[in-house]
């Protein structure tokens, strides 16, 4: 036998046993591939973060006065979420019904009445529920407001008071309470409650002073959760899965009619690219069937 087929043969063992490894390893591979698929993912809970802040808020506001203007603006932090923000007045004289205050929804536009909450249980003062906090544990179905994960949502509001608020200094502070946008999740354990930095004002007597927006620095520092002025009333208020799903709906909706012209536009642009290139490609069969 010559020397080539003698090594010819004596690598056929060989040969076959790394054949028989490899197919060991890919098989290895494939059952572990197999058992991590198999082994479930452990659950992900959605972040509730976020920031919030009154903006031009009135240094004054006048008792019988006419009403006043500012804004609460939430930053979500965390993944999507609904809201439920909160203007706190700080007051050892303000009642319920000495606050007639109502904020426009940013999605439809419409203005509704905020719902005063008082504030009795952790602490002087009147927690304006940008809401409707008639139910006992649940906000109605329409009140939340829904904010994607990283967006900020800007909520227009309007104050006044009654002739018989009395006259005195108080504070305004920002609260949101966020929970994840989650069927599953939306419970308290999963929810945050979120202060903003506090802002002084006065009440003025009837007729006096016109509201003017406040300037310099805060009077005090942000409020803490656990704190003697946070809301109590926000702490046991919690949506449903029904609540959730009509918040992101029409938040949906509302983005679908801002982009409406967009859409079409970029609809037309493809469409004309599409007839370009089918023009283009019918050119050059033509061009090739000349030539054969």
């Amino acid at each position: 036998m010559k020397l080539r087929s003698v090594l010819a043969v004596s690598a056929i063992p060989a040969l076959v046993a790394g054949v028989a490894l490899a197919g060991a390893a890919v098989a290895g591979a494939a059952v572990l591939g197999v058992a991590l698929a198999a082994s479930p993912d452990p659950p992900v809970i959605p972040r509730a973060s976020g920031t919030v802040a009154l903006g031009g808020f009135p240094a004054t506001v006048a008792a019988g006065g006419a009403e006043v203007s500012f804004t609460e603006v939430i930053t979500n932090t965390g993944d999507d979420a609904v809201v439920l923000p909160v203007a706190f007045l700080g007051s050892t004289t303000l009642t319920t019904g000495q606050i007639e205050a109502r904020y426009q929804n940013p999605y439809t536009r419409t203005w509704v009445d905020a719902h005063p909450v008082a504030n009795a249980v952790s602490g002087p003062g009147i927690a304006v529920a940008l809401s409707d906090l008639r139910g006992d544990s649940s906000p109605d179905r329409d009140s939340l407001l829904f904010v994607a994960a990283g967006r900020t949502l800007t909520v227009q509001v309007r104050l006044a008071l009654t002739p018989a608020a009395a006259a005195g200094a108080a504070t305004a502070a920002p609260y949101v309470r966020i929970f994840p946008a989650d069927r599953e999740h939306a419970g308290p354990d999963s929810a945050s409650l979120v202060s903003g930095t506090v802002s002084a004002f006065t009440v003025t007597a009837p007729g006096r002073g016109a509201a003017a927006p406040a300037s310099g620095a805060p009077s005090a520092p942000p409020p803490t959760a656990g704190s003697a002025d946070v809301p109590a009333a926000l702490v046991t208020k919690v949506p449903s899965a029904d609540t959730v799903d009509r918040a992101r709906a029409q938040a949906g909706r509302q983005a679908d009619a801002g982009d409406g012209g967009r859409t079409t536009a970029v609809a037309l642009i493809a469409a004309a690219v599409a007839g370009a290139l089918a023009a283009a490609v019918a050119t050059r069969v033509l061009l090739r069937r000349r030539r054969a």
